[in-house]
């Protein structure tokens, strides 16, 4: 227990200092968090929930997570990947493995996202899946944005009739 509030009160330092103390202390090499959780809220409510089975810092900037789920409240949707990589400066995430997306209305298969924190974008350049109610849709290229998502390229649909 001991151990978790000492890396807990390491990395809260590390992140609300400057520059220079950032250099002496490097959490990279080695250091990892098992069962994380984060919670981002925007004016009280929460926006974003993800936890993580194990986070290593691969370097200054980028952490692997292992065994993802997040969940956004406010869209009903639940992401789940067994494997991905956060850059903590430009706050881009790449998700690798089974992927999955689900809400109530529609589940989303892939293998890799890429989530653009500049574009508020999330692309895959491999095969995704998005299975529905009576549907069934799936592409090469995906990209997302706040109210639209496109699929592109070797694209085939199927359409179950009532």
């Amino acid at each position: 227990m001991f151990a978790i509030f000492l890396l807990s009160t390491i990395i809260t330092i590390y992140i609300s200092q400057d520059y220079d103390i950032k250099k002496t202390l490097k959490l990279y090499d080695n250091s990892y968090m098992d069962d994380i959780k984060i919670r981002h809220k925007k004016d009280g409510r929460d926006q974003w929930m993800l936890s993580a089975k194990k986070a290593a810092f691969m370097d200054s900037h980028e952490i692997s997570l292992n065994d993802l789920k997040i969940i956004f409240p406010d869209r009903d949707l639940t992401l789940t990947s067994s494997y991905g990589i956060y850059n903590n400066k430009n706050r881009n995430l790449e998700l690798k493995g089974d992927i999955e997306a689900s809400t109530d209305k529609y589940n989303i298969k892939a293998k890799r996202f890429l989530w653009d924190s500049s574009k508020k974008e999330l692309f895959s350049d491999q095969r995704v899946q998005i299975i529905g109610k009576g549907f069934f849709v799936e592409g090469d290229i995906f990209t997302a944005t706040e109210g639209k998502a496109r699929l592109d390229k070797n694209v085939k649909a199927v359409f179950n009739g009532k």
